[in-house]
């Protein structure tokens, strides 16, 4: 049976020869840079570049060499960076900064700093106007997806592998807000100005929305799994 095939029937609710498995296809089943360094040593392969997927939470790319020691079936086609942002790490002393597409700011301590946390958000107020005015970002720019109708084709017919399409904008549809208002203030939202909380989450709902269409129409049928 290929990795495509047990993914296929364990999705339509079949058992396959074995449980399938994944590394690093979505930020959920991936591993952070500092494991993965020490797993690679473990396994006493020869040192690469680590590249980053989730710049968040540090997460490793993992290489070929590893998902193949380990039977991964998935291999992840995922979209590039807009054209209106590129990652920038900015020095602040003690800690590495960075602004995310959103316009939110994450901090990371550069002694024994393992991952980044939230620590700026860009939607200051809970107002109709204000969320009006914020700039979400743009699924439709035409770079996010540049050239990986091909690279899904390519592997769809070279290899056996199930493929994850993704935009990686990370988290679900409470765990945005919490990165555009922070923790305390999208609380407050639920609580106590829902309406305002609810248009928000609309608004960020239709920007997966599309995320998830785009994929489906520009990728189909090459992949198996599609996820933001």
């Amino acid at each position: 049976m290929t990795s495509r095939q047990r993914v296929e029937i364990t999705l339509n609710h079949k058992e396959p020869d074995r449980i399938p498995i994944d590394a690093g296809s979505t930020e959920v089943t991936s591993i952070n840079i500092h494991t993965y360094k020490a797993l690679r040593k473990y396994w006493e392969m020869k040192e690469k570049e680590i590249k980053t997927g989730s710049i968040v939470q540090q997460l490793a790319i993992p290489h070929e060499d590893v998902l193949e020691k380990i039977g991964c079936d998935f291999r992840p086609i995922v979209a590039n960076p807009p054209s209106t942002w590129e990652f920038k790490l900015i020095d602040e002393g003690d800690s590495w900064v960075f602004i995310d597409e959103w316009g939110a700011k994450s901090k990371m301590p550069k002694e024994r700093g393992f991952y980044f946390d939230y620590v700026e958000f860009p939607l200051k107020e809970s107002t109709f106007d204000a969320l009006k005015r914020f700039k979400f970002p743009n699924p439709d720019d035409p770079t996010r997806i540049k050239g990986l109708k091909e690279k899904a084709k390519y592997f769809y017919e070279n290899t056996d592998y199930a493929l994850v399409g993704s935009y990686l904008f990370g988290g679900g549809i409470f765990e945005h807000p919490v990165r555009i208002r922070g923790m305390e203030n999208f609380l407050i939202d639920l609580a106590s100005n829902i309406k305002f909380a609810d248009a928000l989450m609309e608004r960020l709902l239709s920007v997966i929305f599309r995320c998830t269409l785009i994929l489906l129409m520009k990728w189909d049928p090459y992949l198996s799994v599609v996820t933001y």
